[in-house]
């Protein structure tokens, strides 16, 4: 009897260690519930400016941690290093115009044309070389989109007013295949192209852009190889171009800014807030601030980034032609299909638009380059506990 209490008494010690351990493993494993995501700290710091003026460029965070600066008005390509504050140009001419697309894979970085270019060139960031391809666009394109579906392929869409038809790059053979075209596909530019996660499998959504006749207000989605799946549920319920549309950590798409035509008067800039629900593809108007951004006016030509706690950094933008000094930390919530943003207020060292925001890899700082009136300085945004 005394044999059959102690046994008891060691099976249910174990069961309770086993316990405490399953518990100690998911508070590691989720550590965002444990601690709320509060930062005390908000600010701009000036780095250090580059010879080169930059606006309408484009920049990628490599794997090393340098950033690559392309295009905007150069032919020369710049790595800015993070760890030391310091650029150095590339020893190579690139002919890219402003607005190229640039895709990082686990092969490098391909930069690829716009405009009346159609050139593609890859930077090999393990040997810190840049070299122009053989491989061309089968239309020149301006005001696409270029997505990264896995490894091997990009999705490109749009930007060519008289051509429907979609192009995937095939990395391996460095061509570009044509894909069919389709009635509900529309020749448009100035669109966003967003990358989702939909049940373990990756989706694209096109949002919005212009085409000859008309603004769109449309959702077109694309699949992990690119083919075309069909329409979201649901259009925007605004026509919209030149706007973003950042994916949350939570899964939502967040649309921002644009233009509803091209007079370029304050009343064609969209002020509305939307949300894209992948669950069941469709869009929503955020609920709190009437659907609409904070500001005086719309906006275009901004930056949204994603960070961390399921927010969005606004960067700059467009408004009125005058460029922006304000930037917006929203932090979005969703609850039985109702939407609402709060957000935070500050200000950029530079106001800027047509500029870039690189998140570095732990989303703790974000880096801004260029754009117009700001063509040759850099800011960071950094957040702390302290301030330090």
């Amino acid at each position: 009897m005394n044999k059959k209490i102690v046994l008891l008494i060691s099976i249910l010690f174990f069961l309770n260690s086993c316990y405490k351990d399953t518990n100690k493993k998911l508070a590691w494993s989720f550590p965002e519930q444990e601690r709320p995501c509060k930062f005390l700290h908000k600010e701009f710091r000036t780095l250090s400016s580059f010879s080169i003026d930059r606006k309408e460029h484009n920049a990628v965070l490599l794997p090393n941690n340098n950033i690559l600066i392309t295009g905007g008005k150069t032919r020369k390509a710049t790595i800015y290093d993070i760890e030391s504050d310091e650029f150095t140009d590339i020893n190579s001419i690139i002919n890219l115009p402003e607005w190229h697309t640039a895709s990082l894979t686990e092969e490098g970085v391909f930069l690829i044309g716009n405009g009346e270019v159609s050139d593609v060139y890859k930077y090999d960031w393990k040997r810190e070389e840049i070299s122009a391809l053989d491989g061309e666009l089968n239309h020149l394109r301006d005001g696409h989109t270029a997505t990264i579906l896995n490894a091997d392929s990009i999705l490109i869409v749009g930007g060519n007013l008289d051509v429907r038809q979609t192009e995937i790059y095939v990395i391996s053979d460095d061509t570009f295949v044509p894909q069919g075209e389709n009635e509900s596909l529309l020749a448009i530019k100035d669109h966003a192209a967003t990358t989702f996660y939909k049940q373990g499998r990756l989706g694209v959504l096109v949002s919005g852009g212009r085409t000859n006749n008309f603004v769109s207000n449309r959702g077109l989605l694309f699949n992990e190889l690119g083919g075309y799946v069909g329409l979201t549920s649901n259009n925007m319920s605004v026509e919209r171009f030149n706007h973003t549309a950042t994916l949350l950590q939570s899964g939502e798409i967040v649309i921002m800014g644009g233009q509803k035509d091209l007079t370029g008067q304050n009343e064609s800039f969209r002020k509305e807030i939307e949300i894209y629900h992948m669950e069941n593809r469709i869009f929503s108007i955020v609920d709190s601030v009437n659907g609409q951004l904070p500001r005086n006016s719309g906006i275009i030509n901004h930056t949204a980034s994603a960070i961390s706690c399921n927010r969005i950094l606004l960067v700059g933008g467009d408004i009125k032609g005058q460029a922006s000094s304000d930037c917006k930390v929203f932090i979005a919530n969703f609850n039985q299909n109702i939407s609402s943003i709060d957000y935070d207020t500050l200000e950029l060292v530079n106001a800027r638009y047509a500029h870039t925001a690189t998140v570095n890899q732990d989303s703790s700082k974000v880096y801004i380059i260029g754009g117009w009136n700001a063509k040759n300085s850099m800011e960071v945004y950094i957040e702390s506990e302290s301030g330090e």
